[in-house]
């Protein structure tokens, strides 16, 4: 498979959300076959897709405020880092109309715990021990709705 390295000529925005969407649907449908003991092998795949999820849905917002796929592509993975590149006036809403749901400081304090998410339940082997938490599935979906209203709110 070839890369092409001046996508952003064809790469739309929203092809970035609808994979972001694949993703937390994807997290959401392991979750649901996580039983309450939480020891079932799906754990940590449904975690590695909601960690991508996210990092998606943030680099789709940055991507639809600049059209610039060579900043993605050197953005990485980490969830704060991310996170702090969203457009201010974007990043503000998100965090106004999740606050009712997650608490500022909570969504801020878990994109910092496990702002290397992706990149470490991937390869989860190589760790002694890997924390995984369930509040990313949460943060998905919260991002989910956020984004797609902002989809909508971008001119075509």
């Amino acid at each position: 498979m070839e890369k092409n390295n001046n996508g952003a000529n064809w790469t739309k925005p929203y092809e970035i959300l609808h994979n972001a969407e694949k993703f937390r649907e994807a997290a959401q449908r392991l979750r649901v076959g996580v039983p309450e003991n939480r020891q079932s092998a799906i754990v940590t795949p449904s975690c590695v897709c909601a960690a991508l999820s996210i990092e998606l849905y943030f680099k789709y917002l940055i991507f639809a405020k600049n059209n610039d796929l060579t900043e993605l592509s050197q953005a990485g993975h980490k969830l704060d880092s991310l996170f702090e590149k969203v457009p201010p006036d974007w990043k503000n809403k998100i965090l106004e109309n999740i606050a009712p749901t997650i608490p500022n400081d909570l969504f801020i304090k878990t994109l910092y715990e496990f702002r290397d998410a992706f990149e470490i339940w991937r390869y989860e082997y190589e760790y002694n021990k890997v924390t995984t938490t369930t509040r990313l599935h949460e943060m998905a979906d919260l991002l989910s709705v956020e984004c797609k209203m902002i989809n909508d709110s971008i001119p075509i």
